[in-house]
């Protein structure tokens, strides 16, 4: 499984994390998106979700690299990738098309250790 809901204990559905597009057998590497009810943010709630999901990737999908690109206007999507231990690798021009407009993003990437953990 590469995609995960978030939800309250009552099941109401708060946010999403998981790999963007398909992810190959041999895939060493892989983007990943997540969301977040705009309610639900601002609580340490994100990077949490992010450190866990991204070690699940290291550990049972095999991924050597995982790498997020959120907009380069999204400083709480920033802190969040930092605070799960993601390091920013660099600025991608023009690389998200939002409503006709095209946006700059930061890309951050984590990789696992020999042991196949982060």
């Amino acid at each position: 499984m590469t995609n995960f809901a978030l939800r309250t204990p009552s099941g109401y559905l708060i946010g999403a994390i998981g790999v963007v597009g398909a992810l190959s057998a041999d895939a060493h590497s892989a983007e990943f998106g997540y969301w977040l009810a705009q309610s639900y943010r601002g609580r340490g709630l994100m990077p949490r979700v992010i450190r866990t999901f991204s070690d699940y990737a290291f550990q049972e999908l095999r991924i050597h690299r995982l790498f997020a690109t959120p907009f380069s206007s999204n400083l709480a999507s920033h802190r969040a990738l930092e605070k799960a231990g993601f390091q920013r690798e660099g600025l991608l021009r023009h690389h998200h098309l939002k409503q006709g407009i095209y946006l700059d993003a930061i890309i951050y990437g984590r990789i696992s250790d020999s042991n196949g953990n982060a």
